[in-house]
Parts: structure tokens; C-alpha cells; sequence
């Protein structure tokens, strides 16, 4: 009996592997807790306000004449190991998975990475990539997830984006056209001390100044608007299109703002009618829609994609499937596919029992003039449940695809 007791514990590789694994699951457990809880939300909220702080004040510290270290700052590297510690806190405890699902999360991780960049930059003197520093103030967005207020502006802006895309765009090439045009008529005509004959001799001056015992350099900045080079001639037109020293209301900025105001109390509204979670917006999931697509389509498709891409790994699953509606004795089948949500997806849920009556009372007076016996509709009355009749088939959830 001595002999067993002096027997050594021994833990099989099963049981030590599951203890730790065990350990894992709980360490995972209460870091997916600590990044999903309020504190420390608003904590993160706080750091990036005195971050936004810090900022001004080493702006105005600039502008005041103190000249910019080659050292990295080191605010810059505290506020960057606290970005760094919360997204390495978010991967561990949401998992890789649902962390990068979130928008937010990957704005976060964008801006973090770019602000890692910058500070690489600084450190190695790469002067050519210092402009990766000023990415930096964009943290500050991430205030706007605080309040369901602050959330309508910045889906606004992002429900904006599509139609200022294509302004900008348009702008680029108007711009190009011009600034050539500029190029070859009043390159290197305008520089500093020109014009000496006109009244606008002061806006063009650059010349050294004696104030008592300093010697102050008088320049106007008129010259910096010129025709020189392709990205001069693009400030110089931008200066001219937001009227920067010229007085002209133009028609085309008041249907800009026109868009913009819609927008704005389009998404008001919306949010208002509409109560949505803070922290999973019904936006970010997207509009699943439904295509039925025949066998004879099926087919066309498939040797369609075997004439042009006869290497395609999706012939095979192409085929798998025509196969299981052949077995199946099916004559169609149906697609899931998933876009994101536009405004005229949002003004169909917004407005869907308005719609959904008027579909309705149309479907009705079209019976009545095929009906000629029917009696006249009352369409003040009450009127029977709209959902027994035919709707577009709009889902805001995903699900297995079906075959008919």
C-alpha cells in the first residue's frame, strides 16, 4: 500500500489537451465579454475624443511656429498601442469571422494598419509616405457610433456616395479638358512680383519687408493659382468651381445641397419609422433577392460557359445541379443573391403597407372592368388584408436556395 502511494499522478495527453483547451474557451469567453460590454466601448469612445484633443493641440502648437520633430511623437505611439490593443482584444474574443463581418471592425483595423504604416514612416524618415500620417484624424469617426443621431449622418453620407461618385468623376474629366487647355495657353505666365502695373499688383507681391529689427517676407498667394503643372491646374479650376474669390451663385451646387438635404431627411425619417438595433443596423446585412432560373436556361448557360470558358471550375457545380433537377424531375430552380441596400430598398419597407394598399385598390378596379357585373368599389370602406395577394418577394434574411 506504501508503494502505491508513492506513485506519481500521470495525466494522459487527452485530459491535459482538453484542460487546456478548456482554459482557452473560458479566456476567450471573458474577452468576447470585456469587448462587448458598455465600459469599455465608451472607454475606447473617450480615447479616440482625447486623441482628436491631442491632435489640436499639436496643430496649434505647429502653427505657432514650433518647428515638426524628426522623432516619432510619442503620443503617437500611446494612442497607436491602445488601437492596437483593442483590435488584437476583438479578434481573440469575436473571433476572425464575426470581427471582419462588422463594417466598423473593418474601418477600425483599416485605420489602425494605415496609422502603423505612418508610424514606420517617421521612424525610417521615409519622407515620401508622410501623407499616410494624416490619415490618423479618422479615428474620430468612430464617435458617431455612439448615438443612433450621429449613425443617421454618416449613412447619409454613405447613401451619398454612389450619386457623388459619378459628380466626381464627371468633375475629373471636365477638369482634365480645361486644365489642358490652361496648360498650353498661361503655363509659366503668372509668378510672384508680376502684374506690377494693375491694381492687383499686391495680390501677386513677394518681396522682403524691414518691421523695425525683423525682416518679414509680404507676399500675396495669388500666384500659387496658375497653369503650371497638371495638379496647379486642378486647384486653380477647384478654387474656381467652389467660388473661391468669385461671387456667382451657381445652379448646379443648389442641386447638390438639394440631394444632400433629401438624403438627410430621408434617413431621418426612415430611422425614425423604423427602430433599428445600434449595434447590428438591418442595413449591414443586405437585400437577399430571389432569380428562377428554367432548366432550358440552365442548359444555354452551361454550354454557353463551355464554349468560352471551357476550364471553369463552376461547370462542375453547374452540372451537379442539373443533374439533381433532372433526378429530381424539377423544371426550375431558384437563386439567392445578396447586394447591398439602396434607397429605393429602404422607401419600399418604409412605405410597404402604403404600397401594399394601393397595389390593392389597383388590383380591384382592374377586376371591376373585367367584372362588368360586379358592383362598384367602395373605396372609402374598409378595405380586406392586403397580404393575401401577390408581392415582390424581398427578403432581408439569407436562406437555402430551393428548387421548383
Amino acid at each position: 500500500m506504501e508503494a502505491d502511494d508513492d506513485v506519481p499522478l500521470i495525466l494522459t495527453w487527452d485530459e491535459a489537451s482538453s484542460g487546456l483547451l478548456d482554459e482557452e474557451a473560458e479566456r476567450g469567453e471573458s474577452i468576447n465579454l470585456l469587448v462587448k460590454s458598455k465600459a469599455f466601448q465608451y472607454g475606447m469612445c473617450v480615447v479616440v475624443a482625447v486623441n482628436g484633443v491631442w491632435i489640436l493641440v499639436e496643430t496649434y502648437t505647429l502653427s505657432s511656429g514650433f518647428s515638426w520633430s524628426r522623432l516619432v511623437p510619442w503620443s503617437y505611439i500611446v494612442f497607436l498601442t491602445i488601437y492596437g490593443v483593442e483590435v488584437l482584444l476583438k479578434i481573440s474574443g469575436l473571433g476572425p469571422m464575426a470581427y471582419f463581418s462588422s463594417g466598423w471592425n473593418l474601418f477600425d483595423f483599416s485605420v489602425t494598419v494605415f496609422a502603423f504604416l505612418g508610424l514606420i514612416a517617421l521612424a525610417f524618415d521615409m519622407e515620401p509616405f508622410y501623407f499616410i500620417v494624416v490619415l490618423r484624424p479618422l479615428q474620430l469617426l468612430r464617435l458617431f457610433k455612439i448615438k443612433q443621431r450621429y449613425r443617421n449622418v454618416l449613412d447619409t453620407m454613405f447613401e451619398l456616395f454612389p450619386r457623388m461618385a459619378s459628380l466626381g468623376l464627371t468633375l475629373i474629366i471636365f477638369y482634365y479638358s480645361f486644365a489642358i487647355v490652361g496648360m498650353e495657353f498661361f503655363a509659366d505666365v503668372v509668378y510672384p512680383n508680376c502684374c506690377n502695373t494693375s491694381t492687383v499688383a499686391d495680390s501677386y507681391r513677394q518681396i522682403n519687408v524691414t518691421v523695425g529689427n525683423k525682416t518679414v517676407l509680404e507676399e500675396g498667394y495669388y500666384y500659387l493659382n496658375n497653369f503650371n503643372n497638371i495638379l496647379s491646374s486642378f486647384v486653380t479650376l477647384f478654387e474656381l468651381t467652389v467660388v473661391n474669390n468669385w461671387y456667382i451663385t451657381m445652379v448646379v451646387m443648389t442641386i447638390i445641397v438639394a440631394f444632400i438635404l433629401d438624403a438627410f431627411v430621408f434617413r431621418m425619417n426612415y430611422s425614425r419609422k423604423n427602430r433599428e438595433p445600434v449595434e447590428n443596423p438591418e442595413d449591414e446585412n443586405g437585400v437577399v433577392f430571389e432569380v428562377e432560373v428554367s432548366r432550358d436556361e440552365a442548359l444555354v448557360t452551361l454550354e454557353l460557359y463551355r464554349q468560352t470558358c471551357p476550364g471553369l471550375s463552376s461547370l462542375s457545380s453547374l452540372q451537379g445541379v442539373l443533374h439533381t433537377m433532372d433526378r429530381g424531375g424539377h423544371t426550375s430552380l431558384v437563386y439567392l443573391g445578396r447586394r447591398s441596400r439602396t434607397k429605393s430598398d429602404l422607401s419600399m419597407k418604409m412605405y410597404e403597407e402604403e404600397i401594399q394598399l394601393e397595389w390593392y385598390t389597383q388590383y380591384s378596379r382592374e377586376n371591376l372592368l373585367e367584372q362588368d357585373r360586379a358592383p362598384e368599389l367602395d373605396l372609402d370602406g374598409p378595405v380586406s388584408d392586403p397580404s393575401s395577394f401577390p408581392e415582390p418577394r424581398l427578403n432581408s434574411q439569407t436562406g437555402p436556395h430551393g428548387v421548383n
